[in-house]
């Protein structure tokens, strides 16, 4: 099957964009059913595979790289960058913003640019600075003029993660709006979100469907960043909590919950720890 993506022979992006969605399916299968056995020793199998409802333009989060005035994403295999203009991967407004990033005068002066979208097409824009305060007058008022709606400079000499955790907005609102089963959430430049919408309602709807919750369950949250999962559940059941390292993604998670007056708890913290404090919590 013919790639619809220009960059693919080159660019580590995407690996399945030459197969057809039943062989990808079929794969993806196979793979789960040997890391079940091998990682987990399960003698068990795949019941379904959950298909996307979308091939392309789903995800609302990509960063990429920058390198000697240049944006792109990295080569297969390689640290070598391959320049992109249009990512078929992201949605048309976060491809409008890459195609202003690319006339940006000070690019050099970048390592790397996160575009993160929403259900409304609304753009929350990171620049990663090698150098510290950047200046964006030349294309802030095409940015504004698309639509984005904050623009944040992210302070990172490091190579090892996307982003620091100095954050430093330096233009419009702290956040923006996602929506999961009509749950709307808070997203602030770090916070955790599942990268395709469409296909995060049907997984969860599953996810919800085999847990059966009763209704006086009480359900703890690992992992549970801004509270997606936990939200999605809560009324179903007595009690959620949520238990988060990242305090960020932990503040969103309240917010989240009273902005759409669901009862959830949420406890910062790594969860091997936090999980055994509450444990001894209930005891006394």
């Amino acid at each position: 099957m013919q790639s619809p993506c220009p960059y693919f022979k080159e660019c580590g992006g995407c690996d399945f964009l030459n197969y057809s969605d039943e062989q990808e399916l079929k794969w993806k299968e196979k793979d789960v059913n040997k890391n079940l056995n091998r990682l987990a020793g399960l003698s068990i199998e795949v019941q379904e595979v959950i298909d996307s409802p979308e091939k392309i333009k789903y995800r609302n989060n990509m960063q990429f790289q920058v390198k000697d005035g240049e944006i792109g994403l990295f080569a297969k295999n390689s640290k070598e960058i391959i320049p992109i203009k249009n990512c078929i991967m992201q949605k048309d407004s976060a491809n409008e913003v890459l195609r202003i990033m690319w006339k940006y005068k000070k690019l050099k002066d970048l390592k790397r640019i996160g575009i993160r979208t929403n259900y409304k097409d609304e753009v929350l824009l990171i620049l990663v600075s090698k150098k510290g305060k950047l200046e964006i007058k030349d294309i802030l008022p095409e940015l504004i003029d698309l639509g984005v709606k904050s623009i944040y400079i992210n302070y990172n000499k490091e190579d090892r993660t996307h982003y620091s955790r100095e954050f430093e907005k330096i233009y419009g609102e702290y956040t923006i709006e996602e929506k999961l089963l009509d749950i709307k959430y808070k997203i602030s430049p770090e916070s955790f979100f599942q990268i395709n919408r469409l296909a995060t309602e049907k997984l969860y709807q599953k996810a919800i469907e085999f847990l059966d919750p009763k209704a006086e369950d009480k359900i703890y949250d690992l992992y549970c960043g801004v509270g997606s999962i936990s939200l999605s559940v809560a009324k179903s059941v007595a009690q959620v909590i949520g238990i988060e390292i990242v305090d960020k993604a932990v503040d969103d998670a309240r917010i989240n919950a009273e902005n759409n007056d669901i009862n959830a708890r949420f406890v910062k913290g790594s969860a091997e720890e936090a999980i055994e404090k509450l444990w001894e919590e209930e005891k006394k």
